[in-house]
């Protein structure tokens, strides 16, 4: 089992007064293993709803929402599932999928007998926080996101222990050189973040095999799998429908991406992407991918000065992927085996440009 320092923030959370939680993030990121595992570490009871598989359950949340109705509803529909008053763990996994159950997040805070998290990856998305009939528990939920594992967490799994890194730590603060051994075994991990990246089916595959093509294998199918649900939405009558054109445009732009970061100059140009439409109709495409989670801009700017937001050019930035290992297997095998060989300057230096700007996104 991968060690996820997320795993703090919920136990930080559970053991202060708190609201319902929405755990959002990109597409298998461990959201759900997470969340099942902190309620097993913490919780006597657990009663877990997943909320894309079993729609039959949507029904409770879609008429009182009197807690005391809504868990008669849940247990009549879900035969094994337990409510016990507080020693309880309510997971809704898939919260995107039944817009009402988001909604009753409020009544679950105001009674307070059972605790509450929510997952979701397309929480951000147009489509999935329009349909919000009896509207959203604003003032009554938290937030957190989760994101693939960083390279601190890549290096504790692999092994290395909490003295080392804080070594490291401590000589990196101070300006001083590593002893040579710790260095070299840092920057060898590195490399094979690098390429491996933070998804955790991804990492755990590298770990148990060290084959590279196994892990690329890993990656092009979750990569796939978040292609699948691109321009998924409920219509107004909640029903499931896909808006085509923000689909083509969003994979456009995601397959312009190697290709727009192999350029010397890396600003995004939507000249670049392969799809109908004028730049603004294919930023909608590229604001979808950033919506999902997928990708993440980092804009130039007029000046160094604070706020940097305001000193940001709109139409000047470049576009990352939030894991570098869902980059390197978009790249030939060549490439990715200069870059294990230490080559950074390979893919004319993207790689390390992208695990900065991750590195930035995660600690955000």
């Amino acid at each position: 089992m991968l060690e996820r320092e997320i795993m703090r923030d919920l136990e930080a959370w559970k053991d202060r007064p708190h609201h319902p939680l929405v755990l959002s993030g990109l597409r298998q990121t461990g959201k759900t293993f997470i969340v099942r595992e902190f309620g097993a570490r913490r919780y006597p009871n657990v009663a877990y709803l997943d909320l894309r598989a079993n729609t039959a359950v949507h029904a409770a949340f879609a008429g009182s929402f009197d807690v005391d109705h809504m868990v008669l509803s849940i247990t009549a529909a879900v035969p094994d599932v337990r409510f016990v008053p507080n020693q309880t763990l309510v997971v809704l996994d898939e919260i995107q999928d039944c817009p009402n159950a988001r909604s009753s997040l409020k009544y679950w805070d105001l009674d307070g007998r059972y605790d509450v998290v929510a997952t979701g990856s397309f929480l951000g998305v147009k489509g999935f926080r329009d349909p919000y009939p009896r509207g959203i528990p604003v003032g009554y939920e938290e937030r957190l996101t989760m994101h693939p594992l960083s390279f601190r967490e890549f290096v504790r799994n692999a092994g290395i222990s909490q003295e080392v890194l804080e070594y490291a730590q401590r000589a990196l603060s101070a300006k001083e050189s590593l002893l040579p051994a710790v260095h070299e075994g840092l920057r060898s991990l590195y490399l094979q973040y690098l390429v491996v990246g933070g998804m955790p089916e991804a990492v755990c595959t590298f770990l148990d095999t060290h084959d590279v093509n196994a892990v690329r294998d890993v990656q092009q199918n979750i990569l796939q799998s978040i292609r699948d649900d691109f321009g998924r939405y409920k219509n107004a009558r909640g029903e499931e429908a896909v808006n085509e054109v923000l689909k083509l445009r969003a994979e456009a732009c995601l397959e312009s991406l190697p290709a727009q970061l192999a350029k010397e100059y890396k600003k995004f140009q939507y000249s670049k992407v392969n799809a109908r439409g004028n730049s603004p109709q294919k930023a909608d495409g590229l604001q979808y991918l950033v919506d999902v989670g997928l990708v993440m801009r980092a804009y130039n700017l007029r000046e160094i000065s604070s706020p940097l937001e305001g000193a940001k050019i709109p139409s000047e930035f470049k576009a990352f992927f939030v894991d570098t290992g869902l980059l390197a297997s978009q790249l030939e095998h060549g490439t990715v085996s200069s870059i294990l060989s230490g080559n950074l300057s390979a893919y004319k230096g993207a790689m390390a440009e992208n695990m900065v700007a991750a590195a930035f996104a995660n600690d955000g």
